[in-house]
């Protein structure tokens, strides 16, 4: 009950405005370790990563998505992943640790994840990059129904469909073409 009214709070759902300091304290509540509701400690999270109501504290809000994440609140995995991929974590950026997160939550059907399965697929962020994957993922990504990604998701898988038909359809006119020259330099 704490975090839900927290959330009420924080989102300015029981009044005209939000409001952070309640919302904090009823989440450090929710979060102790007698109660130790992820959400709370996912919320938590937010509100020290981006100032909301406290200093933001980078350290802090990686602490609380840890703890939330060790309890498979999926939302928490993500924002961590997404914290180490803009290198808001110390010492340095690390797409590695960020895939392994996005992998996880991936597994566990959370929409955001899977989208940026595709994206750290398209541009390569932790391995090479790999386009079909990075389709395949946006494509799983867009048959989801999270409105937070399914039509940017939807928009990412055709295009780059379109892209790779295209990169095939020059590479085979490429190759008949020196197929070709091979053809006359023989005769």
């Amino acid at each position: 009950a704490h975090w839900l009214l927290g959330k009420m709070l924080m989102e300015g759902k029981s009044s005209t405005a939000p409001v952070h300091k309640e919302a904090f304290n009823l989440f450090q509540f929710a979060a102790s370790s007698n109660a130790n509701v992820p959400q709370a400690q996912h919320l938590l999270g937010v509100m020290y990563e981006y100032g909301l109501g406290v200093d933001g504290d980078f350290d802090q809000a990686a602490e609380y998505y840890r703890r939330a994440s060790g309890q498979n609140y999926m939302e928490s995995s993500y924002h961590l992943a997404l914290m180490y991929a803009y290198g808001r974590i110390k010492p340095q950026q690390d797409y590695r640790k960020a895939l392994a997160l996005l992998e996880r939550g991936a597994r566990a059907e959370h929409a955001p994840s899977v989208y940026y399965m595709g994206i750290f697929k398209l541009y390569g962020y932790g391995g090479m990059p790999d386009y079909e994957r990075a389709c395949n993922w946006f494509e799983r990504a867009a048959s989801m129904g999270d409105i937070r990604v399914s039509d940017k998701a939807a928009a990412a898988a055709a295009e780059l469909r379109g892209l790779i038909k295209n990169a095939e359809e020059e590479n085979a006119a490429t190759l008949q073409k020196l197929a070709d020259m091979s053809e006359k330099a023989w005769d």
